[in-house]
């Protein structure tokens, strides 16, 4: 199997220099391996590495050369749809339309069931936006919640309640894992410099969740849970294509067996942090409050007022994501 991205982000993937990576390289219209050498993909197996913006482009460039995507453009669908597949043990989590925060009835089954001071947490099936929004702006037609909805009706949105996850010396006790034809590959908490293990009852618990998922689930596709009072829990799935890989993460189809990381210091061969037991973390990623016609963009304009542009979008491809 090859790993392959776009050369835009090849100073970004650690990876790009081992064997069995390619990128596409717009100006020669072909593909390159580590080493610079021209690479048939013809009938190869192919698991794209891309930034959200550039994923659909490269499955049809996979397309174009006869390669093999090991996920499907349904496959990466169903995969940000996860909770049509499966439901956490703990939480009810639904996936909606804006056009639901229209709907009184939907109010009032909201206001019903958390409260005049209550919240949900609320998270936009594109991963564009996640928050905790409370049920006065759900309610209140003039809010800047609502305003900035009135652009996202058909927009999907997944709500459940709010949850407070466990934290312990190293922060949230989250667990990031990378699933290779249903086999964990490598396993992180959200840490690029912390050196930590991983406790066995969490694999164990992500390896009870892979059972349970049906078989028209794809195989290829990144995991997060996490403990909330005491107890494991589904938070997301993510499609394995875009996903932002941690201090033990790997994007490759490895067969680690050490997966609670005993040696804790071991790390891939290409990983290059300088690491430390408590360590800096590098902070959280923004939210994609700054791309014209998404949620995040338009929720924060609601708020400040502010229409915030990435500096490095153009104006065409700004003009591509406006909706509205």
């Amino acid at each position: 199997m090859y790993y392959c991205f776009p050369i835009e982000l090849k100073k970004l993937i650690p990876e790009s220099k081992l064997e069995g990576f390619l990128f596409f390289d717009e100006e020669h219209n072909c593909f390159f391996d580590c080493n610079h050498r021209k690479v048939n993909i013809k009938g190869k197996k192919i698991l794209i590495i891309s930034d959200i913006f550039r994923l659909y482009e490269m499955f049809d460039l996979i397309e174009d050369f006869e390669g093999i995507s090991i996920n499907t453009i349904e496959d990466i669908e169903n995969v940000k749809h996860w909770a049509n597949f499966i439901e956490p043990h703990h939480r009810d989590v639904s996936i909606i339309t804006g056009q639901d925060f229209e709907d009184l009835a939907f109010l009032t089954c909201l206001f019903e069931q958390y409260g005049v001071n209550g919240s949900i947490f609320l998270k936009t099936v594109e991963k564009d936006f996640h928050g905790i929004i409370t049920i006065i702006d759900i309610v209140e037609p003039d809010s800047p919640f609502r305003k900035a909805m009135k652009y996202h009706l058909q927009d999907e949105f997944m709500i459940s309640p709010v949850i407070t996850i466990d934290e312990d010396n190293l922060g949230k006790q989250e667990y990031r894992a990378f699933i290779h034809n249903r086999v964990i590959t490598s396993i992180s908490r959200p840490l690029h410099k912390t050196y930590h293990r991983i406790p066995k009852e969490v694999i164990q618990f992500i390896n009870t969740i892979i059972k349970e998922l049906p078989n028209d689930f794809p195989d290829y596709f990144v995991l997060d849970v996490a403990s909330s009072k005491g107890k494991l829990d589904i938070l997301e799935f993510n499609a394995i294509e875009t996903a932002v890989p941690y201090l033990y993460n790997s994007r490759m189809a490895e067969n680690p067996s050490d997966l609670t990381h005993q040696d804790i210091i071991a790390l891939p061969k290409y990983k290059t942090e300088e690491c430390s037991f408590s360590g800096e973390e590098p902070p959280v990623s923004p939210l994609f409050d700054d791309i014209p016609g998404s949620f995040a963009h338009d929720f924060h304009q609601a708020l400040t007022g502010e229409n915030k542009m990435h500096p490095a979008f153009s104006a065409l491809f700004g003009h591509q994501f406006i909706k509205y």
